[in-house]
C-alpha cells in the first residue's frame, strides 16, 4: 500500500517534527563539521538545496509550511502561526531541526538535533519533474534510531514542490 502524508517529511517525522515544536530540540549545529563537508561537496545533495511547501489543508483548515534544505545540509522549517490551524500571531516559527548526510544512490540519513530523544532515519530524496514544476520525493526506507515504523507492507512516500520562495521571505520570524 502506498501512503501519501503531510508534514515535515511525512509521518517519519511526525514523533521527531513534535518533539521540536515542545521546545526539546536545539536551534541546530552551526559547526557543520564532516557530514556539512559531504553535503556541500556533494552534487546530488546541492541539487536538493531550496524552500519546499509542506502546507496542506484538511476540511478547509489549513497549515502553512514551509522547509528548506541549506547548502550544508540542514533542514529548518518555517511555520506561519497565523495560518487557520495555528490561529496564532502573524509570524513564521523557524526551526533548525536536523541534518543530511549523503550515503549515495539519492540515499541519506536524516539525524535530529533533538538532545533527549536523537532520531536517524534512511531516506531516499530525488527531484522529479512535474506539470508543475519541480518536486522533491521523500521515500522513507528505515528507521536507524527512534520508534517510527510503517504498518507491514506500507510505503511512505510523499512529494513537495520547489517553491520561489527565499527565507527572506519568511517575514517577521517569531521572537518567542
Amino acid at each position: 500500500m502506498l501512503s501519501k502524508v503531510s508534514g515535515f517529511f511525512g509521518i517519519a517525522f511526525l514523533a521527531m517534527s513534535l518533539v521540536a515544536c515542545g521546545g526539546d530540540s536545539s536551534d541546530g549545529d552551526s559547526s557543520g563539521g564532516q557530514d556539512s563537508l559531504m553535503f556541500s561537496q556533494n552534487e546530488a545533495a546541492q541539487m536538493l538545496v531550496g524552500v519546499y511547501d509542506e502546507s496542506y489543508e484538511v476540511d478547509g483548515v489549513i497549515d502553512e509550511l514551509y522547509f528548506e534544505i541549506t547548502a550544508n545540509g540542514e533542514e529548518i522549517v518555517y511555520d506561519y502561526l497565523g495560518d487557520s490551524f495555528d490561529l496564532g500571531p502573524n509570524c513564521y516559527l523557524k526551526e533548525t531541526l536536523g541534518r543530511l548526510t549523503p550515503q549515495g544512490d539519492d540515499q541519506y540519513v536524516f539525524t535530529t538535533y533533538s538532545e533527549d530523544d536523537p532520531e536517524s532515519y534512511l531516506i531516499e530524496l530525488v527531484i522529479v519533474d512535474s506539470d508543475n514544476g519541480e518536486l522533491l520525493r521523500f521515500t522513507y526506507i528505515e528507521t536507524l534510531v527512534g520508534d517510527f515504523e510503517p504498518e507491514p507492507g506500507e510505503q511512505v512516500v510523499v512529494e513537495y514542490p520547489k517553491t520561489n520562495i527565499t527565507v527572506s521571505d519568511f517575514t517577521p520570524i517569531c521572537d518567542f
